[in-house]
């Protein structure tokens, strides 16, 4: 019998199920599955539709919600929510180094553990629905790995669904792992630069660490021992939106004076503890790798160690030996983990037959996912280091009907400006426009979260394309190390909203060509050799030069989202917009914005779109 109790603005539900392990035998053995349901106070459950939530991992239960937390509390004005923990984590029969030796040997669990894929939490999801809904489709939520196994639910059983939400997990439906961690490495080593621009000390206390734990690995709180690999795995944080500055905080304590000389601290090796154990997930550990096996007759074989050996600048004694940056790894599975972690040793030879094993069937149905009727939206993380953006691209474009959101994902931008604009407002004297305009500038950027505005001084109106710009750009391309540079449009006339007639302004031409340019100049040593003099060294991770107003757009990102921001930015320009136009200010800003975002419409969908002419590099 179901039972119920109360939270903060919400009635939790407590609901136990039984399915087949094996759904091709129903007659079979059976496992439990739990789920915990949440409606919001006050509301009437059985006037509600269900949507059921799939949590990332693989490995890990639902998250334990207290009240009306995150996007849990917006689902709870028109839903009730579902919080399945998927087979073999929380409380649906629990899998982990106590309870597998119940199922007798290494390969009699490694063939318990080939039924604990996306293809087996979609059919259960499908075998309970019926009890719940009284058969009735329903809405699916899929974070991350939750995001996988909606798909797979798409390909297999959209007749039971109303809606998909996925967030940062549209996966490739034909990669093999060996294919996603070729994709995955440089993207790690991308938020390794990044982190050690944004860090630089924590190079050295990086490669200190290392060094230390080459000549004496640590054991931990519990048992786990911290060796080099362990330590650089801790990389995984670099995936999330404040992992950086975390990974920052514990490296800066991680030493400490003792007697016997300098040793790392308890309080460092709690927080590694912490981070690196697989005792709350061992799931994750187990069959990661396998939830990209497609191919019936490829095993994974231990794939993102295979791959990374083709990275040697993840080599870490190699990194020691000379002056090389340690890098840390991300979301991969090694053989070390089952040698290093109390909580997988006892697993090591399952996780070796698994990483061994055939058989594996494909989990996605391209044609049927290309016929889809089931509304489907697809938040998409910008250069998500777990799952690659342009696989999920990719893959949203393969399914029918899909909508996309890109997001930034908490992304930093800096705004370098060549001029102050002093030149622009004819009933100002440029000795007082320019901090008029400067001041209106840095209020503009700080309503959409830009802190850092940055002048290059050059004179407003009479800007030449040349080495001087070309090398101040690059210096700040170095400066701020950035993947994707904006600049305005280089050529002579106008696209967008403007017609494509309307003759460019030589400053707007000289920038937008010296950034093109500036981006290569910037990873070249020996361009502008005088800047290396200076402490900036070459950067070469300029991925995309994108550029606005171009009449030959290729790329565009949905308005819809920023609008309001963009208007408000705009709006803090205010002596520059009084001299445009005699009308209301917000009304001229935002029939302004508006008006370009529906020209574009047609190249996003029929939804308002900022187009981009965009250059790869």
């Amino acid at each position: 019998m179901a039972h119920s109790y109360r939270q903060p603005g919400t009635v939790l539900t407590d609901h136990r199920f039984t399915v087949p392990l094996d759904h091709a035998r129903p007659d079979g053995e059976r496992i439990e599955l739990y789920a915990r349901e949440v409606v919001a106070t006050g509301k009437d459950p059985e006037t509600l539709p269900w949507l059921l939530y799939l949590e990332g991992g693989p490995g890990f239960g639902a998250r334990r919600f207290v009240g009306r937390q995150a996007w849990l509390a917006r689902a709870l004005t028109e839903y009730r929510v579902l919080l399945l923990d998927q087979r073999g984590t929380g409380r649906s029969t629990p899998l982990n180094r106590q309870t597998l030796p119940l199922r007798g040997t290494p390969a009699q669990q490694a063939e318990y553990l080939a039924h604990f894929r996306s293809d087996s939490i979609v059919r259960d999801a499908e075998a309970i629905r019926p009890g719940l809904t009284g058969g009735a489709p329903w809405t699916v939520l899929g974070q991350s790995f939750g995001g996988f196994c909606a798909t797979h639910y798409l390909s297999t059983a959209p007749e039971g669904l109303s809606a998909v939400l996925i967030t940062g997990g549209l996966p490739s439906l034909t990669a093999t792992a060996d294919e996603v961690y070729e994709a995955a490495f440089p993207r790690i080593e991308r938020k390794n630069l990044t982190h050690y621009a944004r860090y630089p000390m924590d190079v050295e206390r990086a490669r200190r660490i290392a060094a230390h734990l080459a000549d004496r690995p640590a054991e931990l709180p519990g048992g786990y021992r911290l060796t080099v690999e362990a330590f650089q795995s801790l990389g995984i944080l670099l995936g999330g939106g404040d992992g950086s500055h975390q990974l920052h905080y514990l490296l800066e304590d991680a030493f400490v004076p003792t007697p016997a000389g300098p040793a790392l601290s308890d309080a460092f090796l709690e927080g590694a503890r912490a981070l690196l154990s697989f005792a709350g997930h061992p799931l994750y550990a187990l069959v990661h790798e396998a939830i990209y096996a497609q191919d019936p007759a490829t095993p994974t074989a231990w794939a993102a160690e295979r791959v990374r050996a083709g990275h040697p600048r993840f080599d870490a004694a190699k990194a020691l030996a000379g002056d090389e940056p340690l890098l840390f790894t991300g979301e991969t599975i090694h053989p070390w983990h089952f040698t290093t972690d109390p909580a997988l040793v006892p697993l090591r030879e399952t996780a070796e037959l698994l990483a061994a094993r055939t058989g594996w069937q494909p989990l996605y149905d391209p044609a049927r996912l290309a016929a889809n009727e089931v509304p489907v939206a697809a938040a998409v993380y910008h250069d998500d280091m777990y799952v690659d953006t342009a696989d999920s691209l990719a893959t949203a474009r393969a399914v029918r009907g899909l909508r996309t959101w890109v997001t930034d994902g908490g992304r930093e931008v800096v705004y370098v400006l060549a001029t102050r604009g002093e030149a622009g407002i004819d009933s100002i004297a440029p000795a007082d426009c320019g901090p008029l305009r400067e001041a209106e500038q840095r209020a503009s950027a700080a309503v959409v979260g830009v802190s850092e505005v940055e002048f290059l001084d050059y004179r407003d109106g009479v800007l030449e394309y040349g080495l001087d710009l070309r090398r101040d750009i690059a210096a700040a391309i170095r400066r701020h190390r950035p993947e994707l540079v904006v600049t305005l449009n280089h050529r002579d006339t106008w696209g967008g909203a403007q017609g494509g007639g309307y003759w460019n302004t030589p400053d707007h031409k000289a920038v937008g060509r010296a950034v093109l340019d500036a981006a290569g100049d910037a990873g070249n040593r020996w361009i502008f050799p005088e800047l290396i003099e200076q402490g900036l060294e070459p950067w070469n991770g300029v991925r995309w030069v994108a550029v606005s107003g171009s009449a030959t757009p290729t790329h565009a990102a949905d308005a819809g989202p920023g609008l309001e921001r963009s208007v408000k930015s705009l709006l803090e320009h205010k002596a520059y917009i009084e001299v445009l136009t005699d009308q209301d200010p917000e009304e001229y800003v935002r029939t302004f914005l508006t008006g370009n975002a529906q020209q574009a419409a047609a190249r996003f969908g029929g939804r308002p779109a900022v187009p981009f002419e965009v250059f790869p590099r």
